[in-house]
């Protein structure tokens, strides 16, 4: 698998390369819109993250939709689990806002802790 993976990375590093040429040389319009493309993908693919998170943690998704995110975000899952520290901690922080809160009820006056129920030290 690992010769594999880098057979890939290698690969797609020389087309970018390739394509670098072809766009700054030719100036073919083709060319511009594949980098861009080559660009715009994958950071939508990792942002898309943050709505999946919201709709999943909502329960909005049937258990099938899980099952399947969890092969296409299986890389990001990675990453934020146990990927490099940087890059959890940023998968962390853009994912956390999109989650559902606590299981606190805001209107719910009766289990807030009161001013009275202070504890003095």
């Amino acid at each position: 698998m690992t010769v594999v993976l880098a057979i890939f990375g290698v690969t797609f590093a020389a087309f970018c390369v390739w394509l670098v040429v072809r766009v700054i040389n030719r100036r073919e319009r083709w060319a511009k819109r594949t980098a861009v493309i080559l660009v715009v993908a994958p950071t939508l693919y990792v942002l898309s993250i943050g709505p999946f998170s919201w709709l999943a943690t909502r329960k909005y998704l049937p258990e099938r939709a899980l099952s399947a995110a969890e092969l296409l975000y299986g890389p990001v899952i990675w990453i934020g689990r146990d990927g490099p520290t940087p890059l959890k901690v940023a998968v962390e922080w853009y994912v956390k806002p999109w989650e559902k809160e606590q299981e606190i009820n805001y209107y719910d006056f009766d289990s807030l802790p009161r001013k009275s129920q202070h504890v003095d030290e």
